[in-house]
C-alpha cells in the first residue's frame, strides 16, 4: 500500500518484494500495480501460509505482483500451476501433522521466508 501511495504522490519506485502478503486491492488497484510496477513487484508465498489467503476474493480482492511460491521442500517457483501448488499445500501439511502449532501460521514466520530465500542463494537459484 506504501509503494502505491509513492507512486500516486509522483515518486519513483524501483521495485517492491513483499512476504506473506494478503490480498490488499480490487481489481483495477491490482491492474494498476502490475501495469506501473512490470517486472518489478514480487510477491513471496510460503507453501501453506494462511495470512496470502485473506481477503476473500469473493469481496473483490484479488493479488498482484509476480509470484515466488516457496514449496514444501524450501525450493522457489515461479511457474506452479493450481493443481500442483494444491498437491505440494497437501504435502506441506502432512509433513507437518501433529507437529506443534499451526503449519499455516508458521508458514507465514518472516524467519522461515529468509531462510528458504537464502538457501535458494547459496545454491544459485
Amino acid at each position: 500500500m506504501a509503494a502505491a501511495q509513492l507512486l500516486v504522490d509522483g515518486h519513483t519506485v524501483n521495485g517492491l518484494y513483499t512476504f506473506g502478503q494478503p490480498r490488499v486491492g480490487d481489481e483495477t488497484f491490482t491492474t494498476e500495480c502490475a501495469r506501473r510496477l512490470a517486472g518489478q513487484y514480487f510477491r513471496f508465498v510460503n507453501n501453506n501460509d494462511t495470512v496470502t489467503r485473506v481477503a476473500p476474493c469473493t469481496l473483490g480482492y484479488a493479488h498482484t505482483g509476480e509470484v515466488r511460491y516457496i514449496d514444501a521442500d524450501g525450493q522457489i517457483r515461479t511457474d506452479i500451476g493450481f493443481w500442483n501448488r494444491f498437491l505440494d499445500r497437501v504435502k506441506g501439511r502432512m509433513e507437518d501433522f501433529l507437529k506443534p502449532g499451526s503449519d499455516g501460521l508458521k508458514d507465514h514466520s518472516m524467519r522461515h521466508y529468509v531462510e528458504h530465500i537464502g538457501n535458494a542463494l547459496k545454491s544459485g537459484v
